[in-house]
């Protein structure tokens, strides 16, 4: 069943404005505008809508350009703040450099003070240097007492090649090299042990009293002979057989030397001829020393030399050969004694110390310095007496 309303019925529910209120007009006034064209409704919607999204862009414009301003404002004011921080730094080093300059200028001040103080020093010491000389002048020389010893005194001009200091005390010029020293400290390390050195207790001490630390040559030595390692001094003749076995040292004569000289001590002599002396190259190790090939000379066993007959060699004596370079006079001494050679000359030619043992057992041990029996300062003495 449906139920109905009727219009009585609806509008006691719902009773109607008077004519005369304002509910009334109003909706008079809008039932009159919608009874317009409908044309006029859509054209004001669409104005209304174009003015409010007008309205909305411009206020988003004025709030990025706001924000932009705030954003470059604080820019400037982190610049300005770190402006203001490199003024104080420039500040602070400006105040520095002063400091440093008034430093500067007071230590010029002590450099100038020291300069005439050290000037006046020298002057003192070149007034008392004089009147040291001349006091020396009047003394006698067994009177003049030496300044310094010997190992506090210098080598002028020479410089260790190890540690670059100057050389002070004893000097050790290496034989090969040609331009190699060592001082005292730096030779006991053993940084140069294949080289033999030359060692010079002073500045003013020959090159005559200082020979090559030399040794018997391994591998210029027969092939019956036996070096005593590691020194290869003692050299012994281990052949079944007897017959000439020689060896030469590992270093020739050298230039450097005012006199060359060795010795030689006869450990065990068993009747054989030994030779002691100087050979070149040429001299074959199975030949005698002084007896076979040019450029030999050799003092014998049997006291023969060159033609000389002297007292030969016995067990225990020690026989000396050397060589004076100025004069190319050859040298032979006997237990320290020199033995006539006044006219024994060699050639110019390049010589090694040699020696050749012939019979089987026989023993001897080379001493190439620096310290021998027979005295080679005074045989230097008496080189320069016969100038």
């Amino acid at each position: 069943m449906v139920k109905t309303t009727t219009l009585s019925q609806t509008r006691q529910k719902d009773p109607l404005p008077s004519p005369n209120s304002a509910a009334c007009f109003g909706f008079l006034d809008i039932k009159n505008e919608n009874e317009s064209t409908d044309g006029d409704v859509d054209v004001n919607d669409q104005t209304n809508s174009s003015m409010t999204n007008g309205i909305g862009a411009q206020d988003g414009n004025d709030h990025s350009e706001m924000a932009s301003d705030a954003r470059s404002s604080y820019n400037l004011r982190v610049k300005i703040t770190q402006m203001e921080r490199q003024l104080k730094d420039v500040d602070q080093l400006k105040n520095n450099l002063s400091k440093l300059a008034t430093e500067n200028r007071a230590l010029h001040a002590e450099v100038v003070k020291l300069g005439h103080l050290v000037d006046g020093v020298r002057e003192n010491g070149s007034h008392q240097q004089r009147q040291n000389e001349s006091n020396v002048e009047q003394k006698k020389p067994d009177e003049i007492p030496s300044k310094l010893p010997d190992d506090k005194l210098p080598h002028p001009d020479i410089w260790c090649d190890l540690c670059e200091k100057r050389v002070v005390g004893v000097r050790y010029k290496c034989f090969v090299c040609p331009d190699f020293d060592l001082c005292e400290q730096c030779e006991k390390t053993g940084t140069h042990v294949k080289h033999p050195m030359c060692r010079l207790a002073t500045a003013d001490t020959p090159m005559f009293m200082v020979q090559p630390s030399n040794r018997w040559n391994f591998n210029d030595c027969h092939q019956e002979l036996f070096l005593d390692q590691p020194n290869f001094l003692i050299l012994q003749h281990r052949a079944l057989e007897k017959g000439f076995r020689t060896v030469r040292a590992e270093l020739a004569v050298p230039n450097e030397s005012g006199i060359f000289y060795y010795e030689v001590k006869i450990e065990v002599h068993r009747g054989g001829f030994l030779g002691i002396g100087l050979a070149s190259k040429s001299l074959r190790l199975d030949k005698c020393v002084g007896q076979h090939a040019n450029n030999t000379y050799a003092y014998g066993s049997d006291g023969t030399f060159w033609g000389h007959n002297v007292k030969g060699c016995e067990l225990g004596i020690v026989v000396g050969c050397g060589l004076n370079m100025a004069t190319r006079q050859i040298i032979y001494t006997r237990n320290g004694q020199r033995l006539d050679t006044a006219e024994l000359f060699v050639s110019p030619s390049k010589l090694y110390a040699c020696v050749t043992l012939s019979e089987p057992g026989d023993v001897i041990e080379a001493n190439f310095g620096p310290k021998f029996k027979f005295n080679i300062a005074e045989e230097f003495e008496v080189a320069e007496l016969r100038k």
